[in-house]
């Protein structure tokens, strides 16, 4: 599904060419165009009876409500990735001799040198056959290029002894010849995530006719009238009829991060104990639904999950190395006092859409289970809120759009290019190093009001260009 972020309101942070989302946004028409030409993007149909509902009942004002029915990248309902979409039309039309493509390949760390030089050198790419089991060196001349992801770009750069050096130092993590590091200690840190709150229906009948399996019809709310700045968005899960059975089953996991601060040999017992159960869960109802035909009609018909999603959370977490080889991902979900906030805030939302597109269904999660919970409390709506703030801890589920790992210097702090959350400028090198290029996720500022997948694309469009203008004629 291809979603563009809100221009005026995204890039505000980012340094001062982004600012106004106009270089992203012009970026973001040229590859959508491109895209439909390869036959790979069209206009999707949404169920006219939920935006209905979403747009003109939702009770806080048309003008506070921003409908959004986006473009879809599908083929036969099926969603298609960038490289089909992007990629592998324009490596049909070029010659071999231009892209070396490895498979099977494995990037375990970067090389690099420091001769006294203010800038240290990048130098080449240690990599690893994965089917000889060899490690071999692809030296650089120019620049390296790193696009593994918001997780694993961080983490490689770790490997490499770019990072915090306090912590390299713990792990004894050096990669080039004199054993020294590059300190950036914003390498791991302001990562953040769209999350998920959900709930999940039982249907009495198949309620929303939706000829397409896509990614859901949503809705924007600017929740001005609360005056707390957040932003959510209300999915209609049910349009998703091949995903049903998956919504419904993803429901039962939890975390108990932060509901369980204290690391007892109880609540470990309580976490494994937990996991065992939702796998075993989760392995019968997958091999139920596949096999069972009057079960798959009813999970993929008769089920329908509406999902709240805080776009721009203050909450932020951690990548970070406990060995050279063990990652640890602490999104930190809901540790800021205003996510708990806006939790309520879109939940309080989100009941008015299930007492009307869902006031035929049953709710199984929370459900009665959460009424019951709620009726043992303290009445008032602080002891309600805080009901709602621990079922949303216990069963949010990640949106998996992690950015802001190796967070590009943004506008407050351009000045400073030692500001310790920084670690690339605006043109995406890695700041204190020559010839290493960071473009993926992990390079946002901040959060954007969309999946980051079309906005990654614009990136490095816009980082090709850069390099290209620095190559000169000859490039």
């Amino acid at each position: 599904m291809l979603s563009s972020p809100n221009f005026i309101n995204d890039f505000i942070k980012w340094p001062k060419k982004y600012q106004d989302g106009m270089l992203i946004k012009s970026t973001c028409d040229h590859l959508v165009n491109v895209m439909r030409s390869n036959g790979c993007v069209y206009d999707c149909k949404v169920c006219q009876k939920f935006m209905n509902v979403l747009g003109d009942n939702v009770g806080i004002g048309s003008s506070d409500v921003q409908q959004r029915v986006r473009l879809a990248t599908t083929n036969d309902g099926m969603r298609i990735n960038y490289f089909v979409s992007l990629v592998q039309p324009l490596l049909s039309t070029t010659s071999n001799d231009i892209l070396t493509i490895r498979t099977n390949t494995v990037a375990e760390r970067l090389l690099w040198h420091d001769n006294n030089k203010q800038l240290k050198q990048i130098t080449g790419v240690v990599c690893k056959d994965q089917q000889s089991n060899q490690k071999y060196i692809i030296s650089a001349n120019k620049e390296v290029i790193l696009c593994a992801g918001a997780i694993h770009s961080p983490i490689l750069l770790m490997r490499s002894g770019i990072g915090d050096e306090s912590q390299l130092r713990k792990l004894d993590i050096h990669c080039n010849i004199n054993k020294s590091y590059h300190n950036l200690p914003g390498v791991g840190k302001k990562l953040k995530d769209h999350l998920v709150i959900p709930r999940a229906f039982v249907t009495t009948s198949s309620h929303v006719d939706c000829c397409q399996s896509l990614n859901g019809v949503q809705t924007i709310f600017n929740n001005t009238n609360k005056n707390d700045g957040a932003q959510y968005v209300l999915m209609d899960g049910c349009i998703l009829k091949h995903a049903g059975p998956l919504m419904v089953s993803s429901v039962f996991r939890r975390d108990y991060q932060h509901t369980n601060n204290k690391k007892n040999i109880i609540s470990y017992i309580k976490q494994y104990t937990f996991h065992i159960i939702y796998a075993l869960i989760l392995t019968i109802l997958q091999w139920a639904v596949k096999y069972i035909k009057p079960l798959t009609h009813f999970m993929t018909y008769h089920t329908s999950t509406l999902l709240i999603t805080i776009l721009h959370p203050k909450s932020h977490g951690t990548v970070t190395l406990t060995s050279s080889n063990q990652i640890r991902i602490d999104p930190a979900y809901l540790t800021d006092v205003d996510d708990c906030k806006s939790a309520v805030s879109a939940w309080n939302q989100s009941a008015w859409i299930k007492d009307t597109v869902m006031n035929k269904s049953w709710e199984i999660l929370p459900g009665s289970l959460y009424k019951v919970y709620s009726s043992l409390s303290w009445k008032g709506s602080k002891v309600d809120d805080e009901v709602i703030i621990t079922y949303a801890k216990q069963f949010i589920q990640p949106y998996f759009h992690y950015i802001g790992i190796c967070s590009m210097i943004s506008h407050a702090n351009q000045s400073n290019s030692n500001e310790e959350e920084a670690v690339v400028d605006e043109n995406f090198k890695v700041i204190g190093m020559q010839g290493l290029c960071i473009c993926d996720a992990s390079v946002f500022v901040d959060c954007i009001s969309a999946p980051t997948a079309l906005t990654c694309a614009s990136l490095g469009y816009i980082l090709s260009d850069i390099l290209i203008k620095e190559g000169g004629e000859g490039r």
